[in-house]
């Protein structure tokens, strides 16, 4: 009997220990960056990095790195967190919409294979390609930021699951050529790429050259609600563009949707997609819901 005691006070000993550490491990630092800053410093609030590169390359799991407001160039993210400790890049207090991230560069912010990455209250632009990219990365979150002026698709998750766009205001997107896609989910049609269980909400798109919300063939468990999409101009489509299966698409409000001077689909359902679900969606200046 006392050895049964024995090990049931280690293992609950070895338990609570495991948990103690995992807290300690998961609490994060808070570092900050400052265009007036140094990357030789310890990127602390009085001695902040200078850019966002080089705080990407330190960052661990539960870390947060402040921004302060100014002008800093494009960066890819290639530390992630794990659960219940993200990685987060974020505006510093007063500094929301004040944050530029700006740069011909092919991406703005490129999460690559990093989990558990949460981007907010930035502005993107001028990137030749995509202004925010998540690709072989889960649960990524874009909140509350500003992406604009963009070469093609504004914000592009691919190969990446789980994530969540919300809060954002995304325009003209497609500024070189008519790609422009405001949010692309997922690889063109040849391209058996997975990508699912997004949610899409609250975002204000409009003045874009291609699909408000395009999501992909093989794509699914998509949930695209609340959104205002509005000034599409389309080669092909609809505002919402739906392959894949599975998706939820409710509450959104879409307008003035156009090829030309025709009007297309606020909504577009293609043959091949599968168990979708639509409510409460408002249209106007649209050809309507096709295939719905």
């Amino acid at each position: 009997m006392k050895y049964v005691k024995y090990i049931m006070w280690t293992l609950l000993i070895t338990s609570f220990a495991t948990l103690v550490m995992a807290h300690t491990a998961w609490a994060g630092q808070t570092y900050y960056v400052a265009t007036n800053g140094k990357d030789s410093g310890p990127g602390t609030q009085g001695n902040p990095w200078k850019t966002l590169a080089y705080a990407a390359g330190k960052v661990s799991p539960g870390d947060t790195v402040l921004i302060a407001k100014g002008t800093y160039k494009p960066f890819r993210i290639k530390r992630g967190g794990q659960r219940s400790a993200e990685v987060t890049f974020k505006a510093d207090s007063g500094a929301q919409g004040k944050v530029i991230i700006s740069g011909n560069d092919t991406y703005g912010v490129a999460v690559w294979n990093a989990d558990y990455v949460e981007v907010e209250g930035v502005t993107i632009t001028g990137s030749g390609r995509t202004g925010f990219l998540a690709n072989q990365s889960d649960h990524v979150t874009l909140r509350n930021s500003k992406i604009t002026n963009i070469g093609r698709a504004c914000v592009h998750f691919v190969r990446s699951d789980f994530g969540t766009i919300e809060k954002n205001k995304i325009d003209n997107c497609g500024t070189n050529g008519p790609n422009g896609e405001g949010i692309y989910l997922g690889a063109p049609g040849s391209k058996k790429v997975k990508t699912r269980g997004h949610v899409v909400r609250n975002n204000a798109i409009s003045n874009i050259k291609d699909e408000g919300v395009d999501l992909k063939p093989h794509s699914g468990d998509i949930l695209i609600e609340s959104n205002k999409i509005a000034d599409v101009q389309l080669r092909d489509g609809g505002a919402i563009h739906v392959r894949g299966s599975w998706h939820v698409i409710r509450n959104n409000n879409i307008t003035n949707v156009k090829k030309g001077s025709k009007l297309m689909p606020g909504i577009d359902i293609d043959p091949t997609a599968k168990n979708i679900a639509l409510s409460n969606n408002t249209m106007t200046k649209t050809s309507g819901c096709k295939n719905c």
